[in-house]
């Protein structure tokens, strides 16, 4: 009975034995293939979700699904991961070259298509482009285009989306429509933000942090809590201070 008592408690520490072993190779294998995935997509550059194409996308789900399964998997060689991953890294970035070359962009990424022309339909370039009229529609819509009619140009691009030149007569009127000179635009001197002072910004309106604790009316740092973001107007002199 001893015995048998002994082999169950060896039978039991070889079971966490062999598990712990597998939990830390799957710790292991997770971070490293999160560090060599962060590693390509570095080289190989960022775009954006609504800019990716059918390639870039069909690339992306292959690398992350490998990246995934190195993970999770004890059993195969690291090495054959790594591999993988390297291949289809180095695809993404020869395509992407091929892509800047004109032969090439057409076959790779297709090309864009007029499907609304003065305000018609172009109904082959609308059954090419595999879209309905309700989706050219929906899309109008989310440009605040409520009536074909009003459209001059409507250009399915190669990454999905719908771009719209409304007619002139629908277009929203700009500063030059009404001849009135605008001051060029500039970006926002933000010297607090979350309740730090931003020493850069303050330098480069050659002020000190003294002078924006008194324009503020703060006299310490702790103050600087109860504000969330604090801004300076060059042209009213002034502040524009949202607190919590």
């Amino acid at each position: 009975r001893g015995a048998t008592e002994r082999r169950r408690i060896i039978s039991f520490e070889m079971w966490i034995l062999f598990h712990m072993e597998n939990v830390i190779k799957v710790l292991v294998f997770s971070l490293s293939s999160f560090a060599f995935l962060f590693l390509v997509t570095k080289i190989l550059g960022k775009k954006q979700i609504a800019e990716l194409s059918f390639i870039d996308y069909v690339l992306g789900i292959s690398i992350g699904s490998i990246a995934a399964e190195w993970s999770t998997e004890t059993e195969q060689p690291f090495y054959h991961y790594i591999i993988a991953l390297t291949i289809y890294g180095a695809l993404s970035l020869i395509l992407d070259l091929l892509e800047r070359k004109q032969p090439f962009r057409k076959f790779l990424k297709g090309e864009e298509l007029t499907i609304i022309e003065d305000g018609e339909f172009n109904y082959e370039n609308l059954k090419k482009s595999k879209l309905d009229v309700e989706d050219v529609l929906g899309m109008a819509r989310e440009k605040n285009i409520f009536d074909i009619e009003d459209i001059a140009y409507a250009l399915f691009e190669t990454t999905g989306k719908l771009s719209i030149l409304p007619k002139s007569a629908k277009r929203p009127t700009v500063i030059e429509d009404i001849d009135v000179k605008e001051a060029p635009a500039s970006l926002t001197d933000y010297v607090v933000i979350n309740g730090k002072p931003q020493y850069q910004v303050i330098r480069e309106l050659k002020m000190t942090v003294e002078t924006v604790f008194e324009k503020l009316d703060i006299k310490s740092k702790r103050d600087l809590n109860n504000i969330l973001v604090a801004s300076y107007d060059t042209e009213k002199k002034d502040f524009l201070v949202h607190r919590k």
